[in-house]
């Protein structure tokens, strides 16, 4: 109990193992590796920081720049990837790369998600309201074009894809990558870990989980998407 170690992953997919006291101090780097080759491109990666509606700290996340990118010069739009990789490879098609946190993380604290997801029973509307006030703060930098702008999710990035999807007509295509849009029946069947979030099970509160399900708000939903999924 006198040591920590954990493993962390940069933005130009290199991988570190690190030591620690337990309290936090004299970190130590052991291990540095990196997945890629050494002849590969790499772009600038910036920690960005934004203000967000209802939420007590600002926010932050990543943009990788495009190669050869001009200062000045509008960008294509924001994109949400899994792997470090991915971001690169976008990077190197000439998009920059937006890679928002949002609150559900609990990365800015608590306060917040206890409230939305306690009282209000709207946590992932509020992440939604995360990534888009990001996307704002790009565009009035005069970094992204706000009218090519694209957005991709995996697995809970692909839920919030598709909450994008059906809540905003603001971004030119969504692609979902084995994302769900159904809170509701999903948890009755999978006997759902989220239920102290809903204020019970869909039983006694389905419209808590219909809130929270894309598919109840598709309606009226016309932005050109592609939905990945497996089996």
């Amino acid at each position: 109990g006198k040591k920590l170690a954990w493993l962390s992953e940069d933005a130009h997919s290199v991988n570190f193992l690190h030591v620690a006291d337990s309290n936090g101090n004299n970190i130590e780097t052991l291990v540095k590796n990196s997945t890629a080759s050494d002849d590969r491109a790499l772009s600038e990666v910036r920690e960005i920081e934004w203000e967000t509606k209802d939420y007590p700290a600002s926010m932050r996340g990543l943009l990788v720049l495009p190669q050869r990118y001009e200062q000045g010069k509008p960008l294509y739009g924001g994109i949400l990837v899994n792997t470090p990789l991915e971001w690169q490879l976008w990077a190197a098609k000439g998009y920059a790369v937006f890679i928002p946190e949002f609150r559900s993380s609990g990365a800015f604290g608590s306060m917040a998600i206890t409230r939305d997801a306690k009282q209000e029973h709207d946590l992932v509307n509020r992440d939604i309201i995360d990534i888009c006030t990001g996307v704002d703060a790009l565009i009035s930098r005069g970094i992204v074009d706000k009218n090519r702008v694209a957005v991709i999710g995996f697995s809970a990035g692909g839920f919030r894809a598709n909450w994008l999807l059906v809540s905003t007509h603001r971004f030119a295509t969504v692609i979902s990558k084995e994302g769900w849009a159904d809170n509701y029946l999903s948890a009755g069947l999978h006997n759902f870990a989220g239920f102290k979030n809903y204020g019970g099970t869909p039983i006694t509160h389905p419209e808590y989980y219909q809130k929270n399900s894309p598919i109840y708000h598709a309606l009226g939903a016309s932005t050109p998407a592609l939905f990945l999924m497996g089996d």
